[in-house]
């Protein structure tokens, strides 16, 4: 590689490091996500650049913020009826995604885990086209120093994500009683609700939370309910 080729390679990687640092409180999630991926993939030329969740509670396999100049289709899959390298754990969860790649259309891939909680693990991941080359050493070396970074990024969405979950003013109020250990018929007595309504009410906001309990929407919805 010639001296100018390095020097332009050492730029696009100082400008995607700027990308990954701390942005303004004006970016939203997605602008974040989606100008990492953009630079990305000025670096890495691919076909498919973006995020793949797996949920092994769910079985499922979901592309996320994924970016393709290929008519692919990436929409979710279950994991179960994946076709996987016989000599390869079905719970090896890379290869389980590579699997999910080549059923969707593409040949080679390129993936770096980002994060592993509760079941739900998510990989970086750049895949390139049958008849493109394969991933270089270089492009490997590329991710492998910038995957810390892309990494710290996705916790700085999610945390924020986390911080300000979405509930109505009514759900707040509900929550804050059901915080100070109040039965449903205490909260339908105190707010002029039926007993029924009450139940529909907290229904509504495990499937919000994406929770099954009292106990977890309170810890979910802690930063609302303390403000």
């Amino acid at each position: 590689m010639g001296q100018g080729a390095l020097a332009l390679t050492e730029s696009a990687l100082r400008q995607l490091l700027d990308t990954v640092s701390p942005t303004g409180a004006g970016s939203s999630d997605a602008e974040v996500l989606t100008a990492v991926l953009g630079r990305l993939a000025e670096l890495v030329a691919c076909a498919g650049i973006g995020f793949i969740e797996l949920d092994r509670h769910r079985h499922t396999l979901r592309a996320t913020q994924f970016i393709s100049s290929a008519p692919v289709r990436v929409a979710p899959i279950d994991t179960r009826g994946l076709v996987v390298h016989p000599f390869r754990a079905r719970d090896d969860g890379a290869t389980l995604v590579a699997g999910y790649l080549r059923t969707i259309g593409f040949r080679h891939e390129l993936m770096a885990p980002l994060a592993d909680r509760t079941g739900v693990a998510c990989w970086l991941v750049l895949a390139r086209l049958h008849g493109e080359a394969r991933f270089s050493e270089r492009d490997r070396l590329l991710l492998t120093l910038l995957q810390p970074h892309v990494a710290a990024v996705l916790d700085r969405v999610g945390a924020r994500g986390r911080s300000a979950p979405e509930l109505t003013a009514r759900q707040v109020q509900l929550l804050r009683r059901v915080a100070r250990g109040e039965t449903n018929r205490q909260i339908a007595r105190h707010l002029g609700l039926a007993e029924s309504t009450v139940r529909t009410h907290l229904e509504h906001i495990y499937a919000r939370l994406e929770v099954h309990s009292r106990t977890e929407a309170l810890a979910v919805a802690a930063p609302l309910l303390n403000g």
